[in-house]
């Protein structure tokens, strides 16, 4: 699951209508103000991450000019659910009862998710069901920058044996430093679905007709691979190291199954066209927004968060504010908007979306826990989208 594409920018205001920058302004508080709470799902237990998490190790070969990342812990989510026995080569049974176990926890599902069947019956050397866990990632601007992905793939996969098997499949191989670059030829293209050899060049929105696999690190990537490749070459920094994301994950030592980021620019969607996925605005609803949102602050980055324990799945989201008292004040307006205030589109009651268990700021950071109505399977799907128009910056 990724991001939605973004929409063109609507024409001009005229006559009485609101300015295009006025109703951006207004938007993107809006946007933070659900978004933020509206992307993810969450459990408690105690103590902060510790640098051997598995969110870590992924944060550390992420280059830090990345302004999206979208975390899935498909491993852990898996061994919640019994299903971790799960892999490549698993009968037709194994599989049913992988999906049926999935079906209230689509974050599970990854880039190759959608190929498994092709991929089974091409007897391909991996499948969606080794992927241990993955990361969606923009860098720079989302409107100028660059895509990539990254796989952890399970240890006991050989990622030799499995570049082996996709040259016979009729990849092209090169060098790149610390491991092997595969190229699918246009030509060589199997339209539906669009695979080469049964293995797929395309994932989600991203190219992946260069696809680098990294035997030591157990990864794969694609889009901007060589970004990936100078972080492990300790030429470039990573998440890891730059902070801003690890103080929003400073969350309890739960059992996280997935995170979506976002910082600067993009937490706020105002140099997207997400705000724009709607019909150009009466004057009215812009009036009606701005009653909204009054006291809302912008936040410097986001985090949405899905952690379990058993059957137990919740939401949190987090802020990261300039400081303390900017916190403060946001809490305050964001409670009374998530208890009292509506829906932009349907004008539907918060209230009978999600409830708000708590409101909390420790710091520059503000945490806000919450329950959807309709269950986390169908936020992070999607489903409430029509009615909350800033989930298509977080989710």
């Amino acid at each position: 699951m990724g991001s939605p594409a973004a929409a063109p920018n609507p024409p001009p205001s005229q006559g009485s209508a609101p300015s295009v920058r006025t109703f951006a302004i207004v938007m993107a508080v809006v946007v933070l103000l659900v978004g933020a709470v509206v992307t993810a799902v969450l459990i408690s237990k105690t103590g902060p991450f510790q640098d051997d998490s598995v969110v870590d190790e992924a944060l550390a070969y992420i280059p830090d000019e990345a302004t999206v990342v979208e975390f899935r812990d498909q491993l852990k989510a898996e061994e919640r659910l019994g299903i971790d026995d799960v892999k490549t080569g698993a009968d037709d049974a194994e599989v049913l009862r992988y999906r049926q176990a999935t079906l209230g926890s689509p974050w599970i599902d990854n880039d190759y998710t959608p190929y498994l069947d092709r991929m089974n019956d091409q007897e391909t050397a991996f499948t969606a069901f080794d992927v241990d866990w993955s990361a969606s990632v923009t860098l720079g601007s989302p409107s100028a920058g660059s895509f990539l992905r990254i796989y952890r793939m399970d240890a006991d996969l050989d990622l030799d044996r499995v570049a082996d098997e996709m040259v016979d499949a009729g990849w092209d191989e090169s060098d790149v430093e610390g491991g092997r670059k595969l190229e699918a030829q246009p030509e060589d293209r199997d339209p539906i679905p669009v695979t080469v050899g049964g293995y797929p060049d395309v994932l989600g929105y991203v190219p992946a007709n260069e696809l680098v696999l990294l035997p030591d690190e157990h990864l794969m990537v694609a889009g901007d691979y060589e970004e990936v490749l100078d972080v492990i070459a300790g030429e470039s920094e990573s998440l890891a190291t730059s902070g801003t994301f690890r103080d929003l994950l400073h969350v309890d030592d739960a059992a996280l199954e997935y995170a979506y980021l976002t910082e600067g620019s993009r937490a706020t969607c105002t140099t997207t066209g997400d705000l724009l996925m709607f019909e150009w605005p009466s004057p009215e609803l812009v009036e009606r927004i701005q009653q909204l949102v009054d006291g809302l602050q912008i936040p410097r980055a986001a985090a949405s968060l899905v952690l379990a324990d058993g059957d137990t799945v919740t939401t949190k989201s987090r802020l990261l504010f300039d400081d303390e008292e900017e916190a403060a004040e946001d809490a305050k307006a964001r409670e009374t908007y998530l208890r009292e205030g509506s829906t932009i589109v349907g004008n539907e009651p918060i209230a009978d979306v999600l409830d708000v268990d708590s409101i909390s700021v420790d710091g520059a950071v503000e945490t806000i826990d919450f329950t959807f109505e309709r269950g986390p399977s169908d936020l992070v799907s999607g489903v409430l989208v029509r009615d909350l128009p800033p989930t298509f910056c977080l989710v």
